[in-house]
């Protein structure tokens, strides 16, 4: 009998009804524990604090299982009005429980050390609120959080107002009205002027919103510059990196270390393509363009995750059987349909539920590296279920390491298996290009973040003003075979800017961290590697995930050195892809 590779969240709830009823349960109980505890964090004994944190930890993983449930139901149902507004109804209440439950983080974060440590360093719990507890320096007073909160609502229409622009951006397209989605595709196609007309069609869109789109942008940097200074943030990245659990001077020598690399990474693998695509510059919308003297291979899904689970074995034994557990439970929605939202993602979960995974898989290579990746998230958030009991959510760059190593895993074992160098062109071009834009891209991306809240700093920033620090940036970046007469505007859709300030680099450095990561297993440099990186993802004593790299593995993210080791593999696969071009002429 066929295997059905739908998800069934009957595992999590039988039926919806049995979500709604549990939120209401646990939006009461939140009242009552509310009653009881707020404002008295701070006269509790130790033994009165444990039974609070077991109330509290039940009443969050009930929140966090309800909105899980609603999310992974909803996601699958894109176009079913009953789902979507399930979503909404069930969410809602999820904040309202938060709302209930806020005060315990907001107390946490008050308490002197010496109460704190009290309390907190022998909780089981302890790496979760060591993460609340780590904000303290930056809170103000009662009120003036309050004033911030409330505060909160004008940034939030300012990002509203910018994502109804985006929403309703028109692109006019050889005849035709295109959405962002629509036009992209042809951003993407074989043919070169296609691909210089459609960049062209949507700088020239930009545009025409780019004064509404400025003006947004000035006052969420200028919001988010008055709330830093009031908190007493050194630069306007220090947040991000304590978020991200890395130090400001662990993202200075990444910064330098990339812009360092630049002539040797990014400036000669566009003057090889430029070569290859026969042309004495790229357009900006030139970079990723296809290879075409090659057909890419598929692999059918029955053929592709035993394919993947085998080398999750070969790498670890333990990890390749947990791999197995996600095929031996309906927790992989497969193939892509009708209201299924269209990306790769995995949902993590709290015990005993295994996390979810969303695939669109239509059997390119690059499926199944995806498939890889998420699969390493997947791994991840199993083994940190045997962790701490009530763990904060991971910082971006911690979270992405299981799946990266994963990915490289992958990638390795299928390039090795490949034997026709066409294919062994292409298969490595992607993978740089994947390298160049997720390492030297993202991080160039941040560079001119920081350079427009120094901008910002002496008064609202002009348009024209943005678009040439934008250009003068990415200038620098991308190299002489890259032109960007045609780009100038194209800052105004990239979302991050507007919602998530310095939250970009957090991939860079993630990608980075683990290419060095890589090729410290690969040296064979560390004895019993498998088994620390086992303990880093299960991190059973809540530990920094820095101080377990530089402990375990030789690698202090504050040293150039790692991010140098991490950008070296680019160039290594450089050097391979110009060796094989050589064979192919």
């Amino acid at each position: 009998m066929e295997k059905n590779w739908n998800w069934d969240l009957s595992l999590i709830f039988t039926c919806p009804e049995q979500a709604q009823e549990l939120s209401k349960k646990t939006l009461s109980e939140a009242q009552k524990f509310s009653q009881n505890y707020q404002g008295k964090i701070i006269q509790l004994d130790t033994d009165t604090f444990r039974e609070m944190e077991k109330g509290y930890i039940r009443l969050k993983k009930d929140a966090d299982n309800i909105e899980n449930y609603a999310y992974l139901v909803a996601c699958i149902q894109e176009t079913s009005v009953i789902m979507q507004s399930l979503k909404e109804s069930l969410m809602s209440r999820c904040d309202e429980i938060k709302k209930k439950l806020f005060f315990v983080d907001l107390e946490i974060c008050a308490l002197d050390e010496k109460v704190y440590q009290k309390l907190c360093a022998s909780s089981d719990c302890r790496h979760y609120w060591n993460n609340i507890h780590k904000f303290k320096p930056y809170r103000l007073s009662a009120k003036e959080e309050s004033i911030i909160t409330d505060y909160a609502f004008h940034a939030r229409s300012w990002q509203r107002l910018y994502k109804e622009i985006n929403a309703n951006l028109i692109y006019k397209f050889k005849g035709r009205n295109l959405s962002e989605t629509e036009i992209s595709r042809f951003l993407n196609y074989p043919a070169m002027f296609i691909r210089r007309q459609a960049g062209r069609c949507v700088n020239r869109t930009l545009q025409k919103v780019s004064k509404d789109v400025t003006l947004i942008y000035n006052n969420l940097i200028k919001h988010r510059q008055i709330e830093d200074a009031l908190r007493g943030y050194k630069t306007p990245v220090s947040r991000a990196n304590l978020i991200n659990g890395i130090s400001d001077k662990a993202v200075e020598a990444l910064e330098a270390e990339v812009m360092s690399k630049y002539v040797t990474t990014s400036h000669r693998y566009y003057k090889l393509k430029a070569e290859i695509l026969n042309c004495k510059q790229l357009s900006y919308w030139d970079r990723n363009a296809p290879y075409l003297f090659a057909r890419e291979k598929h692999f059918q899904w029955e053929e592709a995750w035993p394919m993947v689970h085998a080398v999750y074995k070969n790498f670890s034994p333990l990890l390749g059987d947990i791999a197995d557990k996600f095929t031996q439970y309906p927790v992989i929605d497969v193939y892509p349909r009708r209201g299924k939202e269209n990306y790769f993602y995995c949902q993590p979960m709290n015990k005993p539920y295994m996390p979810y995974i969303l695939l669109n898989y239509t059997g390119s290579i690059s499926n199944v590296l995806a498939y890889a990746h998420e699969l390493g998230h997947g791994i991840h958030g199993i083994l940190a279920q045997e962790g701490a009991e009530l763990k904060c959510e991971l910082a971006n760059i911690e979270a992405e390491i299981a799946s990266i190593f994963g990915e490289e895993l992958m990638f390795d074992w299928l390039y090795q298996q490949e034997t026709d160098d066409n294919a062994r062109f292409m298969m490595l071009a992607k993978n740089i290009e994947n390298q160049i834009n997720t390492i030297i891209r993202q991080t160039t991306l941040h560079l001119f973040e920081k350079a427009i809240f120094k901008a910002r700093e002496k008064g609202e920033v002009s348009t024209e003003e943005i678009n040439e620090i934008w250009c003068q940036i990415m200038q620098r970046s991308l190299g002489p075979y890259v032109n960007m007469s045609s780009a100038q505007y194209s800052w105004a859709y990239i979302f991050h800017f507007f919602n998530f300030s310095f939250y970009v680099y957090s991939y860079a450095a993630s990608q980075c961290l683990v290419n060095s990561l890589y090729r410290t297993y690969k040296s064979g440099e560390i004895a019993n590697f498998t088994e620390k990186y086992i303990n880093l993802l299960t991190n059973p004593s809540g530990e920094n995930y820095g101080d377990i790299l530089r402990r375990d593995f030789n690698l202090d993210m504050e040293d150039p050195n790692v991010w140098r080791k991490g950008l070296e593999l680019i160039e290594e696969n450089i050097n391979k892809l110009e060796e094989l071009e050589e064979k192919l002429k």
